[in-house]
């Protein structure tokens, strides 16, 4: 098996940065170990940048409930609001 070793694995983060901002993304970050890395990328910015479209078409309301009920959160809607 392969294993990103200490000695190229900056390049390497590097590389799957470049890429990713080839395709018009932002990489905040990339980390790892020797057999995997993890990268954080904003599609949270383009989310907050477009809130006033997106909320034509879901109310901050409806939007927060489904979020509670992805995350398998129970709640009493007469305590949410």
């Amino acid at each position: 098996m392969a294993r990103i070793t200490k000695d190229w694995r900056d390049s390497l983060h590097a590389y799957v940065g470049g890429i990713v901002k080839n395709l018009g993304g932002v990489t905040v970050t990339v980390g790892g170990i020797e057999d995997h890395a993890h990268l954080l990328i904003e599609s949270v910015k383009r989310y907050i940048l477009n809130q006033e479209e997106h909320h034509r078409h879901k109310s901050f309301e409806e939007e927060y409930l489904e979020m509670l009920k992805l995350a398998g959160i129970e709640y009493d809607e007469r305590y949410v609001w």
